[in-house]
């Protein structure tokens, strides 16, 4: 079973002066989580594909496109000042910007408890159990008989 989670990315061209007048030129990509609304780097721009996702298990984001923006926009700022030490007021210009919903996905085995399933987020890879992420475990639990296992009353797989 694959969930659908919303993360916001934007990309940044990034030109930052530093001491003795030397000029820094910079991408900078970031990430909003479009649930909690935290913020960090993105090592890479997702590779994107548009896909109708009726009939899938999507959750919607809770942070507006605006929000997500300034967000973005507020976490690029803090990163140029942090990692460039500008001796001028740098210049950071938005680029492209996208909603993009990221596929987790769930596995488990005969028998084993929903807490327990594991969870492999489609974008990094990085592996972790559904309890970890409450949101994507809401979803999981409230589905009835999804194809690729069924769970019982006390939510164990069966």
């Amino acid at each position: 079973m694959s969930v659908y989670y919303p993360y916001y990315f934007q990309s940044w061209k990034v030109t930052a002066t530093r001491s003795f007048g030397r000029e820094v030129r910079a991408r900078l990509l970031t990430g909003v989580n479009g649930r909690s609304r935290s913020t960090g780097p993105a090592s890479e721009w997702p590779s994107m594909a548009e896909e109708d996702l009726s009939g899938h298990e999507v959750i919607p984001p809770l942070t507006s496109e605006g929000e997500a923006r300034e967000l973005a926009w507020e976490y690029a700022e803090r990163f140029v000042f942090r990692n460039y030490r500008p001796s001028k007021p740098p210049r950071i210009e938005a680029e492209e910007f996208a909603l993009v919903y990221v596929p987790y996905h769930v596995y488990a085995r005969q028998g084993q408890p929903l807490r327990k399933a594991a969870l492999v987020e489609g974008f990094t890879g990085a592996v972790g159990k559904v309890k970890d992420v409450p949101e994507v475990f809401e979803v999981v639990a409230a589905v009835k008989a999804p194809a690729t296992f069924f769970t019982n009353k006390e939510g164990q797989f069966r």
